[in-house]
């Protein structure tokens, strides 16, 4: 088995042009990547992005949060989403006016087009983009972003690479922190060979773990 020590050091590898980066001065909209919900609530890395979201509200009180919830995983995923993250911003007192929430998705490459859809319906055309997502995929997010958003300037914070899988995670290759690995740098390379629209069209497998789920069938 490759040792925790091995997988850091691939992990930095990897991820150092994307989450290496200064501190941002400015934010017009701040984007917590979503990483999908449980029948229980969120994934911890879907919280964990949005808990540094709202501290980076802090930072700059006038920048927008723009989020989307994932809906494919299970019935009902995007509203259990939906729901827990308004929650969060009612607790932080982040006003009405600055959250917008952009339509279901179902991976990265539409998160990414339906927060820009949201944007313009509202003229807002940010310049600078705070984007909080782990650090296995801060590659690919990189990536999409840059291409769905030209003409903005886009800063990446990444939260831990543990907080990315976890043994119930709805998305299979999510519970193991090596096939997540494995995992984005083969999407990566899709994005790089194929472009946003034919990569868009691949989905992760996914199932609702037995031990969590009682009688709810699987899906794929």
């Amino acid at each position: 088995m490759m040792s925790n020590r091995f997988l850091e050091r691939c992990i930095a590898w990897y991820t150092c042009a994307s989450c290496v980066q200064k501190e941002p001065t400015s934010a017009d909209v701040i984007i917590p990547i979503s990483y999908c919900a449980t029948p229980q609530g969120l994934t911890r890395a879907t919280r964990e992005n949005f808990l540094h979201a709202i501290r980076y509200a802090r930072l700059f009180p006038r920048a927008t949060i723009a989020f989307c919830n994932a809906e494919y995983v299970f019935e009902g995923a995007s509203h259990i989403e939906s729901l827990e993250k308004r929650q969060i911003l009612k607790e932080a007192s982040i006003p009405d006016e600055l959250i917008m929430e952009a339509t279901p998705i179902t991976n990265s490459v539409e998160e990414a087009y339906a927060i820009r859809a949201r944007l313009t319906q509202t003229n807002l055309l940010p310049r600078h983009i705070l984007l909080i997502t782990g650090a296995m995929h801060a590659p690919s997010a990189r990536l999409i972003w840059r291409k769905v958003f030209p003409e903005a300037k886009i800063v990446i914070r990444c939260i831990s690479y543990r907080y990315e899988t976890q043994p119930d995670h709805p998305i299979i290759v999510q519970r193991s922190s090596m096939r997540w690995f494995a995992t984005n740098i083969i999407r990566h390379g899709m994005l790089l060979m194929l472009g946003l629209r034919i990569t868009a069209r691949f989905h992760h497998l996914v199932s609702i773990p037995q031990s969590v789920s009682g009688s709810r069938p699987s899906s794929g």
